[in-house]
């Protein structure tokens, strides 16, 4: 949710094209059905919505969901970005990113704290960027 990390990598030529966050695309990739019953419609955006890593959906696959995403936007590499301490999330980055290395996909996985250095961020991203070379 902090605007450096998409702010770098638009300052190092990257393209930021898609996001999996709680309160980004993710939370609003769903529309509700605008006829029939309104609560019934609202319960069923609920469960159609990709899930947090937080929540159990059974039947729903992040790395499926992930791997559409990257082939839907032409995705060239995908950069994590996981608060410490966050055990759903350190859990969740176990299964993407070996989904990711099957598909042949660079990903970086950065973690966050309340104190973040601009700088390593920056240094670490910069090298990932270079990693994929030009047209990212």
């Amino acid at each position: 949710d902090d605007p450096l990390i998409p702010q770098l990598i638009d300052e190092l030529g990257a393209r930021l094209v898609s996001d999996d966050l709680c309160t980004g695309s993710r939370y609003w990739d769903t529309l509700v059905d605008e006829e029939g019953d309104p609560l019934n419609a609202l319960v069923e955006r609920y469960m159609r919505r990709a899930p947090c890593p937080a929540k159990h959906a059974p039947g729903q696959s992040r790395e499926e969901r992930l791997l559409g995403l990257v082939q839907a936007k032409g995705v060239q590499g995908v950069v994590f970005v996981q608060l410490k301490f966050c055990d759903p999330h350190a859990f969740d980055y176990v299964p993407l990113s070996r989904a990711l290395e099957a598909a042949g996909v660079p990903h970086l996985l950065l973690e966050t704290d309340a104190s973040v250095s601009a700088g390593q961020v920056r240094t670490r991203l910069q090298a990932f960027v270079e990693m994929l070379g030009p047209g990212r």
